[in-house]
């Protein structure tokens, strides 16, 4: 860093300059400034150093400080620091280190660490980090950029933290790999830059500290190769080459590539003269290498790892590796490959970046098991493999005594629970895409993500975007299901008549998807919804259960059966549909229903304490419909819990204007039982809505 210092002069003294000026500016507005890059340093808004001891509380800050935009949630924070605990031992140390984090950052009346739900985080307004601010500054592929960017990269992410938990040190990796990643090709645009402005010596500085960075990247070496020889350097420049030669065949038994033999040959002969397109060419963006951009969702399953290794949990990991890719194989979506690492492993990001440009896949699902007595865990990750980093990541604690139990419900839940991840994932990919630009995939997921809000806005705009893509793709299959579930929600939760018409275009819809994909689960599931809504609950009987055992972890798929089996009166066999819905996707977009539906069932079993139970749950997810509301109002209405019902009854007048019995018995015109009805207008009634 000294050297740099001394060579960059007028130049790097600007960006310095700028940099401290920044700096001093965010003290004043009250901001921590937290230093992320090499060692960390935290610094309170009157510039005095705050210690931060211990190594789990400079990782759990770093993680939530790089993390402003997505507050990872207790369960994430659990298995990344307190993987090897059990679950209320690792909440405890959790909610102990929160509690430290506040003594430390909170000042005056500024709330620095906050939760909310789920969730910690640090507050964006209020903390300033050097990786936001460099990620910022290399985007904008400037040369003044680049150059101040490479004054925030002293060195690599975090360079002195060690935690012995393994799921931490996996993430610090990969951080530690695309920061680095996005550092050098800013480096190299800083030392091209240095160069044409007449400052080699600074141009040479930089480029070395490039190659101690990444002294596999042979465009480093090449760089520094030029800028020698540009000097007239030539002994220089060939021992540049050496320098590269040797590391390669040490670390990798390969030889430089022709490229860089290319421009050793130019300089031998003395033919050198400048920069030409061969060496002084960009390496690859991960956008310009060709992969799956359209189409189906790539994903592979990585083998697991076990802990501690003996054959029996070596067994049981590759078990529930090769389970777990069947179970998603079953989401007709999802395109599955075939893992291409042979046995569990550490992935660097070049090792993420590779598999994504050479095996044509975006995702990976890694994880480990481990035996704590008689209890299992499993710590599962989804991987962005072009981005080279975690996009979720999950603990599942398990105790069961048949092994091929353990698998199956273990592979279902968690198959279940990233394909919600991977649906929401592809939805918001497509936001920022223009429709002229977008392929019929693209529609299918951005309708998703948009229909998930539930709102009778946001399910119109999702039928809208389903005919997109079946213009695009007339015979998509899925596509078709969806905008089939999409009439049915119209008519169920927004208010469309259900008489005009709009139900026998669903049906026809989800018929016509069902042919074209008998063996797509969204399909008979489609069809199941819509024999529901008509009062068909046999017929949509046959179709649930044809979904489920062609996706057994389609949580949707048991809900719907749980719900047509209950207006059957067959309340007791409907039950576990929803429980298992509930377990085998607790995260899923419509969790709401999945406990609204068991209410329900609860309501007209007369079970009236567990109806408000499972209806509080369900009013307290973001999403939740007015429908839901309405449940609980009756529930705490038969009880008899007045002031309760009350207050229900004026949230839900205040969520839908137009309530009233009538109004409620109209939306319920799939039922066919009276006596049904009647339990649910009466709890109404008791709770004072006429």
């Amino acid at each position: 860093m000294g050297n740099l210092r001394r060579h960059r002069g007028n130049t790097v003294a600007a960006c310095a300059t700028c940099r401290l000026r920044a700096h001093r500016n965010e003290q004043r507005m009250g901001k921590i400034a937290i230093r992320l890059f090499g060692r960390l340093e935290v610094r309170g808004p009157d510039g005095k150093h705050i210690p931060v001891v211990g190594a789990k509380l400079q990782g759990l800050m770093a993680y939530l400080a790089l993390n402003l935009d997505m507050p990872p949630n207790r369960d994430q924070l659990m298995t990344l620091f307190w993987g090897d605990r059990f679950t209320e031992q690792a909440r405890q140390s959790l909610r102990q280190s929160v509690w430290k984090l506040r003594k430390l950052l909170d000042y005056g009346s500024n709330e620095v660490v906050a939760t909310f739900n789920d969730q910690v985080s640090l507050n964006s307004e209020l903390v300033t980090t050097d990786v936001e601010r460099f990620s910022s500054l290399v985007a904008q592929r400037k040369p003044e950029a680049d150059l101040e960017a490479a004054s925030l990269y002293p060195g690599a992410f975090l360079s002195n933290l060690y935690v012995r938990e393994q799921d931490f040190q996996d993430w610090l990796l990969t951080e530690r790999g695309r920061l680095a990643t996005l550092a050098c090709p800013a480096f190299e645009r800083g030392a091209e830059y240095l160069l044409q402005k007449g400052e080699p010596d600074a141009a040479i500085a930089l480029a070395q500290r490039l190659v101690m960075f990444d002294p596999l990247r042979e465009s480093s070496h090449r760089l520094l190769m030029r800028i020698h020889a540009q000097q007239g350097q030539r002994a220089a420049a060939i021992q540049q080459y050496k320098n590269c030669s040797d590391i390669l065949e040490r670390e990798l038994q390969v030889e430089p590539s022709p490229n860089t033999q290319k421009l050793l040959a130019e300089i031998r002969r003395a033919g050198f003269t400048g920069p030409d397109d061969l060496s002084s060419a960009p390496e690859p963006h991960l956008a310009d290498v060709p992969g799956p951009t359209h189409g189906q969702t790539t994903v592979t399953v990585l083998p697991f790892s076990a802990q501690p290794e003996s054959p029996e949990t070596e067994a049981l990991a590759t078990m529930l590796s090769e389970e777990l890719a069947a179970a998603l194989s079953k989401y007709r979506w999802l395109d599955v490959k075939a893992s291409p690492v042979a046995e569990a492993r550490r992935l660097t990001t070049s090792d993420m970046q590779r598999i994504a440009a050479n095996q044509l896949v975006r995702h990976a699902v890694d994880g480990s098991i481990r035996q704590l007595g008689q209890q299992l865990r499993l710590n599962v990750k989804l991987i962005g493999l072009e981005q080279g980093r975690y996009l979720w990541v999950h603990r599942y604690d398990h105790r069961g005594e048949n092994l091929q139990d353990v698998v199956d419900d273990l592979s279902q839940t968690v198959a279940a629970s990233i394909e919600a991840e991977l649906v929401m994932l592809e939805g918001a990919g497509t936001r920022s895409l223009d429709e002229s630009e977008m392929s019929a995939w693209d529609f299918y997921h951005r309708a998703l993500s948009v229909q998930y809000e539930f709102s009778g806005e946001t399910n119109r705009e999702a039928q809208r975007l389903f005919e997109r893509a079946l213009e695009l793709d007339p015979r998509f299959a899925a596509a078709m299901a969806r905008l089939s579930y999409a009439l049915v929600i119209n008519a169920i939760y927004f208010g469309a008549d259900p008489g005009a018409g709009l139900l026998d275009k669903a049906l026809q819809l989800a018929r016509e998807a069902s042919r074209l994909d008998p063996r797509d689960a969204v399909c008979r599931f489609a069809l199941g919804r819509v024999y529901l809504a008509r009062g068909e609950y046999e017929r949509s009987f046959s179709e649930l259960h044809a979904a489920i055992n062609l996706n057994p972890s389609m949580a949707q798929a048991h809900c719907a059966l749980g719900d047509s089996l209950t207006y059957a009166g067959q309340m007791d066999t409907a039950l576990p549909c929803f429980q298992e819905a509930v377990r085998l996707s607790p995260q899923d977009p419509y969790r709401w229903a999945f406990l609204n539906y068991g209410a329900m069932a609860h309501l007209f079993r007369l079970d009236f304490e567990q109806a408000a139970r499972w209806a509080i749950e369900s009013v307290q997810v973001p999403n939740a419909h007015f429908l839901a509301r309405a449940v609980l109002v009756s529930a705490l209405g038969h009880l008899g819990r007045i002031d309760e019902a009350a207050q229900a009854l004026a949230e839900l007048k205040r969520d839908e204007h137009e309530v009233s019995l009538e109004f409620l018995r109209r939306r319920m015109f799939y039922l066919r039982d009276q006596n049904q009805i009647g339990i649910y207008l009466d709890g109404l009634r008791k709770a004072g809505l006429k």
